[in-house]
């Protein structure tokens, strides 16, 4: 005697018709059928990976920030330098 169990997990139809319901060709027409963790799965993956974009779009945003800082930086000093240089004894010109 052969016992079938059946899983109570619920199942998701999605179509896959990405043409659109008039376009004839392979591919189309079809449907495939998901259980609700591989939809949840697929949901999850999706919401980590707008997450992730949105610390490096982050990130990207601190380092931009940081390069801009450490420029201004670096120009005060040069000016800083070029000041004590033309009031120094050591001026070639003066």
């Amino acid at each position: 005697m052969i016992y079938l169990t059946i899983s109570c997990e619920l199942f998701v139809l999605q179509s896959a018709d990405v043409n659109g319901p008039d376009e004839i060709g392979p591919g189309n027409n079809f449907a495939t059928i998901r259980t609700t963790s591989i939809v949840k799965q697929q949901q999850l993956e999706h919401i980590q990976a707008d997450n992730m974009r949105e610390q490096m779009s982050g990130y990207k945003e601190m380092r931009r920030l940081h390069q801009k800082q450490t420029h201004q930086v670096s120009l005060h000093c040069w000016l800083a330098l070029a000041a004590i240089w033309v009031n120094s004894a050591f001026h070639p010109l003066g």
